[in-house]
């Protein structure tokens, strides 16, 4: 419910405060005194396009603000947004002299997406140009479906679809990426089965047979230095050695010099004759293998070409090449069995999806005759006595990304008998588009509470006891929700517990646009003068009295 409106600097209002009561309200006005105005106030704080053509001074910042009494639904849209929570909610936008526009919500910059999100939660503008989106399917579908009280089907195939969705694009991707890989997997294989044959257990092979290969290819050279150091040994320096260290030790105790040269002299002979003994143990040991050092060559061979080939230098990389192609196969396996088990699951969220489409079908399909004879009911109290609107709910060849479902609703329109249906968008006029409006949001008030309604020109092309029954309809409206009418007839005006007019004033060459209330003999008069007479007209007076009197407003 809307509780004040405020307007700061925008066209020809300078600054103006509404205050809204609950049920119906009127606003009326001559024409050209600025009710348009006030409306184009109203979407631009629902969101409209905004620029510096708004302001009444350039040089300030125009601002619209709306209070609003919200209700517990919307507490999850504001925490959802982390804004304040509270029982008021205060929206606000305001466009500043280089025509740039911010918007807020309970004091807090939001974008104007979130701004119209919430706004269209608390007020619908049912303007002559707004009423053509009521046209498109979507509206249509969702009229059918408020009158059906369809949320909780809504949401269920919503949610579905969602479900559905998502499973079908992951496998999507599991599929491009295993088809991706299937390009690979044989290189692959073949790779991981080259480097595993290869046998790269010992991540210092390399280094080890690079020595063993060096001693094997040196063999004859180290056989013949052994045997020469063998020789040298055993044959003249171990002799004099001996004989050097057996005469030392005579001077032994002949002073300390000498002692410590026999013990040195003694070391060197015992070291010579334990060298003498490897060079003997490692010639015995040491033969020449031409097999091994064959094998030990082509095994080099093997290695340096795997490292040339995978541009690494060491067998440890080579060991974390072989180990990576590995993981990458055993994903590929898993990858197919990930594939394998969304298959399933899409299946089932498909069953699923058609269920709940279904469901949705059946629901509309099983409400629309009775949402046709309501309707019908309700024609001859817009003065469209003879009318007809026939719902037609067809199927889509695909799922809808939306609440439709897999269906097609389509309201199907005359206005005069004889007359063929046709669908309403090429048939009904701006003023019938206007009732039909009424009647719908009318029928669908009684089923889930509603926001703030605002009707503008809902009474084109009526007049007399037509006029009256839209007021009644109206006035019977704000029973479910807050209902505001801009109106020409003072038919309706009067059946409003609540009249505003809206007047054009000239002061100092400048005009501006007043809105206030109306009250007592204020408002007789204004009835007068929409019933085109002068204040001062006794029977016109008298009549505006009297219808007044009659609705008791």
């Amino acid at each position: 419910m809307l509780i004040r409106l405020s307007i700061k600097n925008y066209a020809l209002i300078e600054e103006s405060e509404i205050l809204f009561d609950s049920g119906f309200s009127v606003i009326t006005g001559e024409t050209g005194a600025g009710k348009s105005i006030l409306l184009g106030a109203l979407s631009l704080l629902l969101g409209a396009r905004a620029d510096r053509s708004v302001l009444r001074d350039p040089s300030k910042k125009c601002c619209v603000e709306g209070v609003f009494h919200g209700n517990g639904k919307l507490r999850t849209f504001l925490s959802r947004f982390e804004l304040e929570d509270s029982d008021q909610i205060v929206l606000r936008r305001e466009v500043a002299a280089d025509g740039k526009s911010r918007s807020f919500i309970n004091d807090s910059l939001v974008t104007l997406q979130v701004l119209k999100e919430l706004s269209s939660k608390l007020i619908h503008l049912n303007l002559q140009k707004e009423n053509i989106r009521f046209l498109s399917p979507e509206f249509q579908i969702e009229a059918l479906d408020a009158f059906a009280q369809n949320e909780i089907e809504r949401n269920a195939y919503l949610q579905s679809f969602q479900n559905w969705k998502l499973l079908e694009n992951e496998l999507k991707r599991a599929k491009n990426e295993l088809n991706h890989r299937t390009k690979e997997k044989e290189f692959n294989q073949f790779r991981f089965e080259e480097l595993e044959m290869a046998s790269l257990q010992n991540e210092n092979e390399l280094i080890e047979l690079e020595a063993e290969f060096k001693r094997l290819d040196q063999s004859t050279e180290i056989i013949r230095f052994l045997n020469e150091l063998e020789n040298s040994i055993q044959g003249d320096v171990s002799n004099q050695l001996y004989a050097l260290n057996q005469q030392g030790h005579r001077f032994k105790e002949s002073g300390k010099d000498f002692s410590e040269l026999s013990e040195r002299l003694n070391g060197i002979f015992l070291e010579v004759k334990d060298l003498a003994e490897d060079a003997s143990r490692m010639l015995a040991n040491f033969e020449i293998d031409p097999k091994r050092q064959e094998a030990v060559e082509q095994r080099l061979s093997q290695l340096y070409k795997l490292l040339k080939k995978y541009h690494v230098e060491t067998i440890a990389e080579l060991q974390s090449e072989r180990d990576r192609l590995m993981t990458d196969l055993e994903e590929d396996g898993q990858l197919e069995m990930k594939i394998g088990s969304l298959e399933k699951q899409l299946n089932s969220a498909f069953i699923v999806l058609e269920k709940s489409a279904l469901e949705l079908t059946n629901s509309r399909i099983s409400i629309q005759d009775e949402f046709e004879r309501k309707i019908k009911g309700l024609f001859p109290l817009v003065h469209l006595p003879h009318a007809l609107l026939k719902v037609k709910v067809d199927p889509l060849p695909d799922f809808s990304d939306n609440f439709s479902g897999k269906d097609q609703v389509c309201f199907w329109f005359n206005a005069n008998p004889g007359m063929e249906l046709q669908p309403l968008d090429q048939i009904a006029s701006g003023g019938e588009l206007s009732r039909i409006t009424l009647v719908i949001k009318s029928l669908i008030s009684e089923k889930e509470e509603m926001p703030t309604l605002v009707f503008d020109e809902v009474d084109a092309g009526i007049s007399g006891e037509a006029a009256i029954k839209v007021g009644e309809l109206l006035k019977k409206l704000s029973g479910f929700g807050q209902v505001i009418a801009i109106t020409h007839l003072p038919q309706i005006a009067a059946q409003a517990p609540f009249h505003y007019q809206v007047e054009k004033q000239v002061s100092q060459n400048r005009t501006k646009t007043m809105i206030h209330m109306v009250n007592g003999e204020n408002r007789v008069n204004a009835l007068v003068k929409m019933l085109g007479g002068e204040e001062s007209g006794t029977s016109l007076k008298k009549y505006a009295e009297e219808l007044l009197i009659k609705f008791k407003s």
